[in-house]
């Protein structure tokens, strides 16, 4: 009966002295939640560092056609800046925006869209967060007759 209570006490004090394994399995244990928070505050970077550009190439379009004289002039004024102008915007790839101008009588929407779908997913980022495939922003300004 002694010899099984020093056998117990003996596996005690060999599992409280050997602790060379325990780091490797807390890092194991929270390197998906270490790397879902690095990876992931990237993607949502991008994504809103995407937003803000599209608002500003919205907005600033809307802004260069107001001097324009009617309605085509605008529309011709706002897809010329923004051929000329996206390509200044880091983020902005040229090739993917669509653009589409609307006129009411009294004012003028311009409304710019990405396709974002050719940025690579992160495993383990989209299995977190669902992103769209296409991001848009839209610029409203008065026009006076």
């Amino acid at each position: 009966m002694a010899t099984q209570h020093r056998s117990r006490s003996g596996f005690r004090q060999f599992i409280q002295r050997e602790r060379s394994g325990s780091i490797a399995i807390e890092f194991a244990a929270l390197a998906p939640l270490l790397l879902l928070l690095i990876f992931g505050t990237l993607r949502i970077g991008h994504a809103i560092g995407v937003q803000h550009a599209l608002s500003q190439l919205a907005a600033s379009a809307a802004r260069q056609a107001l001097p324009s004289g009617n309605a085509v002039d605008r529309e011709g004024a706002v897809r010329t800046f923004i051929r000329d102008s996206a390509g200044s915007f880091a983020l902005l790839d040229p090739s993917r925006i669509d653009l589409a101008v609307n006129e009411t009588s009294s004012s003028l929407v311009v409304s710019v869209s990405m396709d974002v779908s050719h940025i690579p997913d992160i495993p383990i980022v989209s299995a977190a967060f669902r992103f769209p495939a296409q991001q848009s922003a839209s610029a409203v300004i008065a026009v006076q007759h």
